[in-house]
């Protein structure tokens, strides 16, 4: 990650955690899906069906069962050799099946050498195939793969037995290539056979909505929520898959606090109800993909304590966005007068990066935000007026960076449309300030932290700031934290008074 000075914890966002980490309980239809089975019937050479003894059905149904298996095989193996062009492959059943190859492979992978022993009927295994193609391509196929183990499953081991034709058949295919895609056996939580305190433990034979971690609508039972982040993560390693893009109801994707390597893939930008991506504390790296941002549906994107470089991208497109976490990455260059567009952003952290440059008067254009943090990084220059006097912000952290100036009179101001109660923060710690403490400062109302040491500011703390009322509590919305270089600007006026140095 960037600079050091430690990131701002979650605790810090009383209100980010709530919308964050926030549960809902929803009614679950927990029916599986409908499986029908129909039987073959046999017809002899002159056309008049043939009555079989139940010992004959049961062996004809097995032949017709490995040939279909059988053609199965073959069928896979074609698709992988073809050439980039159409096939019509004609099947034992009535109906003719066309698969169209966007792309040639470039390797040969062998068919499998075996069939599954639980299908859900002999018919259905070409048609999990054909399926779930579109959608994972050869990975399907290929041994080891999370896609293969996952077909592997549901073909398999799925006590569910979801006929492929289930509309809700993917979106299990999906969780699973999720499970094998992070090491799922390593979890420390819902681990497949073990328990699981949120749920029922994930690959079991009930309906995916009541594994843990997963929240459904009620009807139909579509996947809303995947939460496999915790405060203290829940083991996931390796990838985000790309097929969780076939889950067009998903809304929110939370996976905080892992050790998820690789990128955010490109496919997430096809979901087209994504709200939430919550992702910090992992070890992902660029890019941040624009098609993501550019539909305009993200509202929380917490990508902290990552790997990022490089300058913050365009993140204009993300107009809806309310919480924007980058802090504790490597982002380098200034930051971006486009986050002036973003109307709806309450929180933005850019903190522990390798950010320069001055801070873009922009900032002020952003009629929502309510908190910004730049803390270690090597910002320069003065605190733009307009920015920190903002009627909407409650909450400026500018600690370790080189800023210089003087502190404005306006910064009374801060604060000043904010309709209801607000705790007020201010954290001016270790720059290169100079002059007087703005006595404006003692007009800010709910004003709880004023942190101002490690500058070079002189003279006498103001009588607006000694006489406020103190308290001593995170719930208080009285003055409990003031510090300042004693020896250059008292604070001992006041009983909420650290002194410095």
């Amino acid at each position: 990650g960037g600079g050091g000075g430690g990131g701002v914890p979650m605790e810090e966002y009383p209100a980010i955690q709530n919308a964050v980490m926030g549960s809902v309980d929803m009614p679950v239809d927990e029916s599986g899906g409908i499986q029908a089975f129909v039987a073959d019937t046999v017809v002899d050479a002159t056309g008049v069906a043939v009555v079989m003894s139940e010992e004959e059905q049961e062996k004809e149904e097995e032949r017709n069962y490995i040939r279909k298996g059988l053609l199965a095989a073959l069928v896979i193996t074609v698709i992988i050799v073809a050439v980039a062009v159409p096939l019509t492959i004609k099947f034992s059943d009535p109906g003719t099946k066309t698969i169209l190859l966007t792309e040639a492979p470039t390797f040969f992978t062998p068919a499998p050498t075996m069939l599954p022993t639980n299908m859900p009927s002999p018919n259905d295994y070409p048609d999990m195939v054909d399926t779930l193609w579109s959608i994972s391509g050869p990975a399907l196929m290929e041994s080891g793969t999370p896609q293969n183990q996952a077909l592997d499953w549901i073909a398999r081991d799925d006590g569910a037995n979801r006929s492929p034709f289930d509309s809700r058949f993917v979106q299990r295919y999906v969780l699973a290539v999720f499970y094998f895609s992070t090491g799922g056996d390593q979890w420390l939580d819902c681990v497949e056979g073990e328990q699981c305190n949120r749920g029922n433990y994930w690959l079991s034979g009930d309906d995916e909505c009541t594994w843990g971690g997963i929240v459904c609508g009620e009807t139909p039972a579509d996947v809303f929520t995947i939460n496999m982040g915790r405060s203290t993560g829940n083991g996931l390693e390796g990838t985000i898959p790309t097929e969780l893009s076939a889950i067009p109801t998903l809304d929110a994707l939370r996976i905080e606090n892992n050790q998820i390597i690789g990128t955010i893939p490109t496919e997430l930008g096809l979901l087209p109800r994504l709200t939430q991506l919550v992702a910090g504390n992992n070890q992902l790296v660029n890019p941040i993909p624009s098609e993501l941002l550019d539909k305009g549906m993200l509202q929380i994107l917490t990508l902290e304590r990552n790997n990022f470089e490089g300058p913050i991208p365009d993140l204009s497109g993300a107009r809806n966005l309310e919480l924007l976490f980058l802090h504790q990455n490597d982002f380098s260059g200034e930051i971006p007068a486009f986050f002036g567009s973003l109307q709806n952003l309450e929180l933005l952290d850019v903190s522990n990066n390798n950010l320069i440059g001055k801070i873009p008067r922009e900032l002020a254009d952003m009629s929502s935000l309510g908190a910004f943090y730049a803390v270690s990084n090597q910002l320069t220059g003065g605190v733009p007026v307009e920015v920190i006097s903002s009627g909407s912000l409650h909450t400026l952290n500018l600690t370790d960076n080189s800023l210089t100036g003087t502190i404005p009179n306006s910064i009374g101001l801060m604060g000043s449309l904010i309709p209801q109660r607000q705790r007020r923060a201010i954290w001016l710690r270790d720059n290169d300030f100079f002059g007087t403490v703005p006595q404006t400062i003692g007009d800010i109302p709910d004003l709880t932290e004023l942190v101002l040491d490690g500058n070079d500011l002189t003279g006498t703390m103001p009588a607006s700031i000694c006489s406020k009322d103190t308290g001593t509590t995170d719930k208080t919305f009285k003055l409990r934290l003031l510090v300042s270089d004693c020896a250059k600007v008292d604070c001992r006026c006041s009983a909420a008074c650290v002194c410095s140095g």
